[in-house]
């Protein structure tokens, strides 16, 4: 059977500059080998998926939602903003399956709680990790259709919906919410995209009950022992990290590849989806990239989701690091992939609370 790939690349937005960025993580930090020890399994194969994975410690959200790690980030954007500035926010994008409701949708909320003009567009975006690219695209498209500027907002709660006796998810998923202005500015880089969805494998990481499929009832709540270490029920958040990892292997070098292909200029950092150490440096290798920059800085955060790139950028930033030429690549849940470039020197305003 001959596979047909099709690709879509949404060239020359020349309209959009990233200006203001900022990360709010969870206070809670928690260590992996105390984490082991509640699932349980043994230090050694706690140490062992520590070393696989590299994360080491992750941060866990008490009774914050997604939308109120995202709303304390966009809050301390917004501090920073003139008032005409404000006042030119014509989108709110929030991007996270962890959302407050199934309806209404939680960036109405967000609007109303920041205190916004209610002529703005608000919309939900509930995908995962390849969100944030998804995110930025529908922020150009807005802006290149004449908007002022888009508070494009990132956030998940994942340890909200997983369970915490289950070592393939619980080990690896931490929380986090992020806010990204971007303005209707001419960029001296045209942004453009590369971006794709196969959806046969939607079945790889997926939450079976809760939505109106598969409504919560008394079976999707029955706790089933699979095997040690691997224990949870329909409604938490199930993972085939290896039919995963097969599909980023597939996907990710050549979305990077085709986009590099079409950028005039070298490219100063590569941020790729923070899944974890593993899969990142198998990426590496498999797309030919200088590991030098291509950071992994997700060690004492976890698997964020969309957030993870944003945040990686706060990091960088924070560490005095400015890509003119950055390329993003995220992957997973979906299953879906997207890559994009962006000048992040014009960053006027960044912040995270490490």
């Amino acid at each position: 059977m001959v596979e047909i790939q099709i690709y879509n690349k949404m060239k020359n937005f020349k309209l959009g500059v990233v200006t203001h960025i900022v990360t709010h993580l969870p206070e809670k930090e928690v260590n992996l080998l105390d984490i082991a020890k509640d699932i349980p399994i043994d230090n050694k194969e706690a140490e062992k998926i520590i070393k696989t994975t590299g994360f080491t410690h992750i941060r866990q959200v008490g009774n914050e939602t997604s939308k109120d790690l995202c709303l304390t980030a966009a809050q301390k954007l917004i501090s920073k903003l003139s008032p005409e500035e404000i006042n030119e926010i014509d989108v709110i994008l929030f991007v996270s399956q962890t959302r407050d409701y199934i309806m209404p949708q939680t960036s109405g909320i967000i609007q109303y709680e920041l205190g916004l003009k209610n002529e703005v567009i608000c919309k939900d975006l509930p995908q995962g990790c390849s969100g944030y690219i998804s995110g930025l695209m529908e922020s150009f498209m807005f802006l290149n259709l004449g908007m002022k500027s888009v508070l494009l907002l990132a956030g998940e709660t994942n340890t909200k919906v997983i369970s915490h006796k289950d070592k393939s998810v619980r080990m690896v998923f931490g929380d986090g919410g992020t806010a990204t202005l971007i303005k209707s500015i001419k960029n001296s880089n045209p942004v453009s995209f590369d971006y794709g969805t196969d959806g046969s494998g939607y079945s790889d990481l997926i939450i079976k009950s809760g939505g109106l499929r598969n409504p919560i009832n008394e079976d999707s709540t029955k706790i089933i022992h699979y095997e040690p270490g691997i224990i949870r029920s329909d409604n938490d958040m199930f993972m085939s990290g290896l039919s995963v990892m097969n599909f980023a292997i597939k996907r990710v070098p050549r979305s990077i590849k085709n986009l590099t292909s079409i950028l005039k200029q070298d490219v100063d950092r590569y941020y790729l989806h923070q899944a974890n150490k593993f899969m990142i440096d198998y990426l590496i290798k498999k797309s030919k990239l200088n590991s030098s920059i291509a950071p992994f800085t997700a060690n004492k955060i976890g698997n964020t989701g969309p957030a993870s790139i944003p945040i990686a950028i706060c990091i960088d930033l924070e560490r005095g690091i400015t890509p003119k030429q950055a390329v993003l690549t995220g992957f997973g849940v979906g299953l879906s992939w997207g890559s994009c470039n962006l000048d992040l020197s014009q960053i006027k305003y960044s912040a995270i609370n490490i």
